[in-house]
């Protein structure tokens, strides 16, 4: 789906780069509205991929919810979330 999004964007793009494009009757804050609204729903629809993906794969902090990537370092050598300070799992 996101190839399919990207080449949409791509060719909405090029459509109102054209000289022609006045002959659409579409006007340039309108177009400039519609790919802004396209690629808002392709980041948050990434966004949300890679929270649910996070989820499954249990990169998440159960008592607080947040990501474990960006503490990566201190999970594994305290065993403990770097925002909530909780147990995610024991050292041994």
């Amino acid at each position: 789906m996101s190839l399919v999004a990207i080449i949409y964007c791509l060719g909405v793009i090029f459509l109102c780069s054209r000289p022609s494009f006045n002959s659409y009757h579409l006007p340039d804050t309108l177009a400039l509205l519609f790919i802004f609204v396209i690629l808002i729903g392709y980041i948050v629809a990434f966004m949300l991929t890679a929270w649910l993906l996070g989820r499954h794969h249990r990169f998440v902090c159960p008592s607080c919810g947040k990501s474990l990537v960006f503490w990566l370092d201190s999970v594994q050598k305290t065993g403990k979330c770097g925002a909530c300070h909780s147990e995610v799992f024991r050292v041994a």
